[in-house]
């Protein structure tokens, strides 16, 4: 067996080549997944109540329950953002996050001011073609000064649906929604955020907690491939993964069996199948290392996206130890023994 073959060379090539897909497409969903949405800090994490198991009822129930958080939260460095199945935003900014947004005009929310009827509204809403030449916004019968208006810039536009922002303890607000749909917390106090996901779990609420640190790298694998709740998974890509890796393993196995005579000839003065393995390892290495070069070239010739370093040089080493288990299983099948009359 020669240190160099070509077809070894090719096949290993398209093999990287399709394993840095493989990992840009993967890399691409943890970090869509682990990002901090709206402008929060790295200490955010998300609730989501759903509506079939929220104890609160009539509007006395809701108010109950919001000012139980409310005493909570209050005059604390906390910022929850709270998406409630309506066309308002509820906001409590306790800690300031959004108080430096740029406005298109007016000014942010005050966190302190729950019971003013005051509303920051999106200019790209249809709520902002019905403000009054006073400002004046009419939602459900009250009225609204209409204290600031934002845009696509400002951070909490990326809420779908939603028009505009108010008071997360207002009484319009907890009148008019459920109480369920999506509550960002974002505090450096660790315990405070615990105490706040407590609360809603010793309310009787039905939740799902969820942080872009309390997940490891195999759920967000297995998310990815096999699909999480609503979403499709990408077990295609798995398959064709495997696939890429099986013919690799058809070729290093025909590559061995090409070598039965060498190898029985070596046993028999004493060679052992360690020996032959490694003889055998460091020659494919040969190949390996210039089917990585070859693969990341077209790779590259193919594709428009740059994969950084560090995800190049993980795909590589995720490579030489796949390819590695795929030699090794190729090797231990093939029998060295030479049969009468059979061509080496």
């Amino acid at each position: 067996m020669k240190g160099f073959h070509l077809g070894a060379t090719l096949v290993l090539a398209l093999v990287f080549a399709s394993l840095i897909w493989y990992a840009v497409c993967f890399n691409s969903y943890v970090e869509r997944m682990t990002a901090v949405p709206l402008g929060l800090s790295k200490n955010y994490c998300e609730v989501t109540v759903f509506y079939d198991g929220l104890t609160p009822g009539t509007n006395e129930q809701k108010a109950e329950f919001m000012a139980r958080l409310l005493a909570l939260i209050e005059n604390k460095e906390v910022t929850i953002v709270a998406s409630m199945q309506s066309l308002a935003i509820g906001l409590y900014d306790g800690q300031g996050t959004y108080s430096s947004c740029l406005m298109t005009s007016g000014q942010p929310l005050d966190p302190g001011a729950f019971q003013q009827n005051n509303l920051l509204i999106n200019a790209d809403s249809h709520a902002y073609t019905e403000i009054g030449s006073d400002m004046i916004y009419l939602w459900g019968g009250t009225e609204f000064e209409v204290v600031g208006i934002y845009d696509s810039s400002h951070p909490l536009s990326a809420i779908s649906g939603a028009e505009y922002i108010c008071s997360l303890f207002h009484p319009r607000l907890i009148r008019d929604s459920t109480l369920a749909g999506r509550y960002r917390i974002d505090t450096p106090d660790k315990n405070l955020r615990d105490e706040i996901v407590a609360f809603f779990e010793e309310s009787g609420c039905h939740f799902s907690y969820y942080t872009s640190f309390n997940k490891s790298l195999w759920t967000l694998f297995k998310e990815y491939f096999f699909g999480v709740g609503n979403l499709l998974g990408h077990i295609r890509i798995l398959w064709l993964a495997i696939v890429t890796y099986f013919s690799c393993f058809t070729l290093l196995y025909n590559i061995i069996c090409t070598q039965k005579k060498f190898a029985a000839t070596s046993l028999h003065f004493g060679a052992t199948r360690f020996d032959l393995f490694f003889t055998f390892g460091k020659r494919m290495l040969l190949n390996l290392c210039l089917g990585t070069i070859a693969g990341l070239g077209i790779y590259l010739l193919l594709t428009n996206y740059r994969p950084t370093v560090q995800l190049v040089v993980v795909a590589a080493l995720i490579n030489l130890v796949l390819t590695s288990l795929t030699y090794a299983i190729a090797f231990s099948l093939v029998k060295f023994e030479i049969i009468e009359g059979e061509k080496a």
